[in-house]
């Protein structure tokens, strides 16, 4: 799907730098957010709404196992382990939309304040299955909104649905107060104006 792939790429293209991205990898970028679970990686948000899933080696006892990135990952203990690649599963691309957005400070150079990536399935005006939302920036690395997935699931995309998401949405997300960042607030408004959007 052409549609997901480049708007993975696109969001790729806004991490860092040209010179930086040269050297750094998406399993890097994985690895940091899973050490750090302050690090609101663009990587891990934009992967995590596609529904990759990462294949990870153990050179203890020799295994080589597939792990969903959103919920598996983070908790696995990498000691004596490596990703060897990461798999994106693909869609047809008649009624599914891949969105991400970042809000950064700067073009460049700058790490998300804000960052989400969506995973729609959207027919006749109706939200087909359970979306896959992912928000960077509230508690650091990317958070599945499953409350406000399972909200949307199965419903028409009129006002009312999408203000009562809005209203999920608030609850599910607890935005963690960071010193020298822009407000827990104004970055839990924003979550939910991309959402909108």
């Amino acid at each position: 799907n052409p549609q997901l792939y480049g708007g993975i790429a696109d969001h790729l293209q806004k991490i860092a730098n040209v010179p930086v991205r040269n050297v750094g990898s998406w399993a890097g970028n994985l690895m940091l957010a899973h050490a750090h679970d302050d690090f609101p990686s663009d990587v891990f948000t934009t992967l995590s709404a596609a529904a990759a899933k990462l294949t990870v080696a153990d050179s203890v006892d020799g295994s080589v196992k597939d792990y969903d990135l959103a919920t598996e990952f983070v908790p696995l203990r990498m000691t004596g382990k490596v990703i060897v690649r990461v798999t994106i599963p693909s869609y047809d691309g008649e009624s599914q939309t891949f969105r991400s957005f970042k809000i950064m400070k700067r073009h460049v150079n700058a790490a998300a304040a804000v960052n989400m990536a969506t995973l729609w399935d959207v027919s006749a005006g109706t939200v087909a299955g359970t979306p896959r939302i992912v928000i960077g920036g509230i508690k650091g690395r990317g958070q599945l909104a499953t409350q406000t997935a399972a909200y949307l699931a199965g419903k028409p995309l009129t006002q009312d649905v999408i203000s009562g998401a809005l209203t999920v949405l608030a609850k599910e997300l607890v935005p963690v107060t960071r010193p020298g960042d822009v407000s827990a607030q104004y970055r839990l408004a924003l979550a939910q104006s991309l959402l909108y959007k």
